[in-house]
């Protein structure tokens, strides 16, 4: 097998830049992340709550 290096721009050498200045700031985007997502999983979570006891409701009428 023939080994061949991708160039994600013919003829220029890429270099990886870390997305982070710091730990810090990684992790203070991390527990930023986190909150997010577990608020907006939460709400789903909820409504989803919520569809199914009405949906219980309608098969028992």
């Amino acid at each position: 097998m023939i080994r061949k290096k991708l160039e994600l721009v013919p003829d220029e050498e890429s270099k990886a830049q870390p997305l982070f200045d710091t730990e810090q700031a990684y992790q203070e985007f991390q527990v930023s992340l986190q909150q997010e997502v577990k608020g907006e999983l939460d709400r789903q979570r909820e409504a989803r709550r919520q569809s199914e006891e009405r949906a219980k409701r309608c098969l028992i009428s």
